[in-house]
């Protein structure tokens, strides 16, 4: 069995056409045993509004009590329907606040003398990165409150590919310290 598709918009278009609700669920009257499941409306009915949208039965040791939780459920589908679309909705908008929420913001660089820094953390903590000597490449180089000597991460070729590397490794240390939900 395939699972039922559940999008807002499939749901939407059953919504719009299926029989106008809210639905009720009601004994038969030809039945007592079955239920029916049938729109309600205000004031009399039209020709055929009485009619039922489903005839409903039970298939358990009590077919009476059963038909009455199937009528039940089957009546509630509008609603429910109505319900999985808002869920759909609000699921969509908080993913796109928790993907805004995962991202960090970029470091900004400082440049004199040929050296680019960019504070992290406080006034003690930084990425510097610098033309290496002896190398056509770039040095990236990391403190954190002065705790010794600063971290030689490697050589880059270029200087954005240093910046580059300096903000992935800035974005991992965050990410590190974030408490994942459970």
């Amino acid at each position: 069995m395939t699972a039922p598709n559940l999008t807002p918009e499939h749901l939407q278009a059953l919504l719009d056409g299926a029989t106008p609700g809210p639905w009720a669920a009601r004994p038969h009257w030809m039945d007592e045993a079955q239920r029916e499941v049938a729109p309600v409306y205000d004031g009399e009915p039209d020709f055929g509004e009485w009619s039922a949208i489903a005839d409903v039965s039970g298939h358990g040791d009590d077919d009476e009590a059963q038909a009455d939780f199937n009528a039940r459920l089957i009546a509630l589908a509008p609603d429910l329907a109505r319900r999985v679309i808002e869920l759909e909705v609000e699921i969509t908008r908080l993913r796109a606040e928790l993907a805004v929420a995962r991202e960090v913001k970029p470091l900004v660089w400082d440049a004199t003398n040929k050296v680019y820094r960019a504070s992290v953390f406080g006034v003690r903590s930084f990425y510097r990165i610098e033309k290496s000597r002896g190398s056509k490449g770039w040095g990236l180089l990391v403190e954190f409150d002065n705790d010794g000597p600063l971290d030689f991460l490697t050589h880059w070729p270029t200087l954005q590919a240093a910046k580059d590397a300096a903000q992935a490794d800035y974005a991992s240390r965050i990410r590190a310290a974030l408490v994942k939900g459970e």
